[in-house]
Order: structure tokens, then sequence, then C-alpha cells
């Protein structure tokens, strides 16, 4: 007889009414603790939407399903895209390599860095019928871009080759690297600057882990495809936190929607970190997405003590919001800008902006999902969806 995670549809669908007979017994108690505990972020639409969120993704999770809200658990335990795929990268490659070469002809470095997303190169963190080719996708555009001269770093095979990686490198309620891979990431991308720059290498030191103190918050953190479905169905992340030991006073200026700036100097901690998140007496509170300034659009970084005294424009996504801080160890100034709200930073372009800031190399570093991605489950199998819940038959 086959069977799916050794229930048939009839004794699948007695369980699913079980579990509801006891949702008023155990779930609803558990979604209002952890509603008291302030998973508020993805409570404000609407009255019980986290009670709804955290019902149906823990009796999902006690039925066995893999499904929940468009996610997937993955086989490590974490949440993951259902599909990802990569089917055109082609204009953005030709541009990359024309903004490459534009840059090379005013004598200004340009590296392109390849952020990896949470899938190991096997893909065995993947369960069957799940689609991610994020990374393979990407590493064809890295070689793409090679081709033509365009100086690259994969951190791909760094962050991303084993299983182990993904479990030590990646958040298991959303997509993102944490900040471990991304403080260390940062250390390489310091080095290749400065051997692009013909700067001393040896300033990459200042972001050795020796001088920085760790810290870490356990079950402290929700990310975004946790608020989808329930910290019960993709459990809760670890938060750590980089400070520099050395003495620093530096200066974040952000621009916001409406173009006026906010400026915030001082330490590292007071300047670079939203502290309000840190210092919250409960986990999952609002807004705990990223422990760095959630920069949408444009920020800039100063640190006038750096070894270093060139300036950096970063264009990168969401993977590269904690890098600014810790390149000010080794850089006086870093241009931190997000490459999906160019109409908004450059009303006049792109180079007409370099050319008015004059950097003295650029970085682009994105992750797989803003290489044109598509995301979402529209791909399946029509009547596949069984067996994508519970998994690939077995026979008795």
């Amino acid at each position: 007889m086959d069977i799916r995670y050794s229930h048939s549809r009839v004794a699948a669908t007695a369980f699913s009414v079980a579990v509801m007979a006891v949702v008023f017994g155990f779930f609803v108690p558990a979604a209002l603790t952890a509603h008291r505990f302030g998973v508020s972020e993805v409570a404000s639409n609407f009255p019980l939407k986290q009670m709804f969120l955290e019902c149906n993704g823990g009796s999902r999770l006690l039925q066995m399903r893999r499904i929940c809200n468009s996610r997937v658990r993955l086989k490590t335990g974490g949440v993951g895209f259902l599909r990802l795929t990569v089917p055109d990268f082609e204009s953005k490659a030709i541009a990359e390599v024309s903004f490459s070469k534009w840059l090379a002809g005013l004598g200004v470095p340009f590296i392109h860095v390849q952020a990896p997303t949470g899938v190991d190169k096997d893909g065995a963190v993947l369960p069957e019928g799940v689609v991610n080719e994020g990374n393979s996708r990407a590493e064809e555009f890295v070689r793409r871009l090679a081709s033509e001269g365009v100086e690259t770093l994969d951190l791909i095979p760094r962050f991303a080759s084993s299983v182990s990686d993904i479990e030590r490198y990646f958040f298991r309620s959303d997509h993102h690297w944490n900040y471990d891979a991304a403080f260390l990431a940062t250390r390489t991308i310091a080095q290749r600057l400065l051997a692009s720059l013909g700067e001393d290498e040896r300033l990459a030191q200042r972001l050795n882990p020796k001088l920085w103190k760790r810290s870490e918050r356990k079950g402290w953190r929700l990310g975004s495809h946790g608020a989808r479905t329930g910290c019960l169905f993709s459990g809760v992340d670890d938060m750590m936190r980089y400070e520099p030991r050395f003495r620093t006073n530096l200066l974040r200026v952000e621009y916001g929607g409406n173009g006026i700036p906010s400026r915030h100097a001082g330490p590292f901690v007071k300047s670079m970190i939203a502290k309000r998140i840190w210092n919250e007496k409960a986990p999952f509170s609002r807004g705990i997405f990223s422990l760095h300034p959630r920069t949408l659009s444009r920020c800039d970084f100063f640190n006038d003590d750096a070894p270093c005294k060139k300036k950096i424009l970063l264009i990168g996504d969401s993977f590269a919001r904690p890098v600014p801080a810790y390149l000010l160890a080794v850089f006086r100034n870093v241009i931190y800008v997000d490459p999906r709200k160019y109409g908004e930073v450059f009303p006049a372009g792109l180079r007409a902006f370099v050319s008015e800031a004059k950097p003295d190399a650029v970085i682009q570093l994105c992750n797989p999902t803003t290489l044109d991605a598509e995301l979402g489950d529209n791909e399946m199998i029509p009547g596949s969806r069984h067996a994508f819940e519970y998994g690939p038959r077995t026979k008795r």
C-alpha cells in the first residue's frame, strides 16, 4: 500500500480534525504566549493574525506537512523558498559589464561580489521536488562577467559548499546569511579591495575576529520566512553581534524616503547597531529582521581614524547591510546604496552619481534572488501538491 509519511489520505484527514480539536487546548495558549512575547511584526494587519499563523504552522508541523504559506521546511529544519529560478540574467550581465568598463575608463576598480543563498552545492538540504537554482545560476553569472574581464569574488564556495555550511552561516527562519558569515565575508572583501587599490593588504587584519567581541542571544530572531509561517513551523534564530575591541568614533548618515538625512554618531554600537532590538527584554520583537540599520536606499558611513583613507561605493541588497559597518575598520568612507532603489537614489542616473561622489573603488554585492529570480510555487505539477506536502511515496 502506498503511504505518505505513514499516513493515508483518510488518516491524514482524521488527524487534521483531531488537531483542530486540540487547538484551543494547546495552540491557542501557545500562540497567545508567543504574541505576549512580542511577535508583533506579523500581527499588525488584523486581530488574531499571529494566533492564526501559529495555529496553522503548528498544525502543519504536527501533520508532518512540509509546506506552510508557500514556504518549505528544509532537511536542516530551517525554512526556505519552495521555488527559486533564475530564467534569464543576460541583460543584467550586459549592464554590469558596461558599468565595469566605464569605471575602468575612470581608473576606478570594480568588483562583483557574489553572495550565496542558503542551499548547499549538492542541494542536500532540499526536500524532493523542491527547486532552488539560485547558487548554480549565480555562479554562471559570475563566469559570464569574468569572461568579459570583470573582477569577481565568488563567496558561494566559502559559505554554501556543504550542509554544515548552511547550518553554520544561514538563519533558519529566513534566507539571509547570518552575521558570522557577513563578518567573515567582509574581511575577504576588504583584502580584495586593498589589493585592487594597491594598498597594504595587511590592513585587513583589523577584521581579525580576535580584535572583535562576539555576543549572542539564543532564540532571539524571527526572520521573514518565520513571519509567514509562525515560529512553531520555522523555529527561531540565534542573534549574534560583533563589535570592535578597539576604540571607534563613527558616523552614519542615513537618507530616508523624504530625502532628509539623519545623523548617528559615536562608538560602534551606538552608531552602527539597532540597539533597541538588542536591548529588548523579550525575543521576536517588532522589526527584528535586521540588527544593523535596515537601509533601503542610501546611507553614508565615516571613520576618520581608519587606516586606509579611501572611499568605497557599495551597491548591495539586504545581504550587504552589515558590511559597511565592518568595512569602516579599514576604510575611511563607505557609501551604501540599494540597487532596487536606483530611481529614488539616482534621479540623474548611477553614472552621474559616481561622477559626483568620486569613489576610489566600487563593489556590487548581491545574493541570487536579485538576478531576476522568480520565487513561488506556480510551476508545481498539477496534482502534485500532496506529494510536495507529505514527501515522496514509499511502498509496503
